[in-house]
């Protein structure tokens, strides 16, 4: 996981999103903004930049109320891809492991 974050922020225009995204969480948590639908936007293009698809909804990878919630919307565009390949391997071992139970059952 963290190689494929360490290749995702090596590119110029992933970098230059996550440094976007720490003034635009500064100026939200500051009440300078208080519409971050053009912010959301933009986290859900990099997020199917990153995934190599489009992305029906962004899915809340990193929740917790720790975080700026800008900060919160990056890094869950930032990890969509590492989400939706674990994903995929867990669907993946799941099935493999409810059919061997299935044959042990018969």
């Amino acid at each position: 996981l963290g190689g494929e974050i360490e290749e995702i922020l090596l590119d110029p225009r992933y970098a230059g999103f996550i440094e976007a995204s720490f003034a635009i969480s500064d100026s939200y948590e500051r009440g300078l903004l208080c519409d971050l639908s053009a912010y959301e936007l933009w986290c859900k293009d990099v997020a199917e930049k990153i995934a190599g698809k489009k992305i029906a909804q962004l899915s809340g990878i990193v929740e917790t109320d720790h975080k700026p919630v800008v900060l919160r919307m990056a890094l869950n565009a930032l990890l969509m891809k590492s989400y939706m390949n674990l994903k995929k391997r867990y669907n993946v071992w799941h099935y493999q492991n409810l059919k061997a139970c299935q044959k042990k059952s018969i």
